[in-house]
């Protein structure tokens, strides 16, 4: 199976509550990550907090769909990504 190099760029609403849960996915497919970026978009924020993180991974097309919409199913969470061949 040829694996390809993307990035899922995941945006939460409320990164504080959706932290667990998110964490539990990455922790999940960890070994597809290369890479992993976090920005707090409002560091005074003290609840319903928004966050990105941009994410690189490798692996099959089909390895990258699954975890962009296992991500992607989290409440209050978006995430798309972007698939570049080697």
């Amino acid at each position: 199976m040829k694996k390809h190099i993307g990035t899922i760029t995941i945006f939460s609403n409320d990164r504080h509550n959706n932290a667990v849960r998110l964490q539990e996915v990455l922790t999940d497919s960890s070994n597809l990550i290369r890479s992993r970026f976090g920005i707090n978009l409002a560091p005074l924020c003290s609840e319903k907090c928004p966050g990105v993180i941009v994410l690189v991974v490798e692996g099959t097309i089909a390895q990258i769909n699954a975890l962009t919409k296992k991500i992607d199913k989290i409440y209050a969470v978006k995430a798309k990504n972007v698939i570049i061949s080697k």
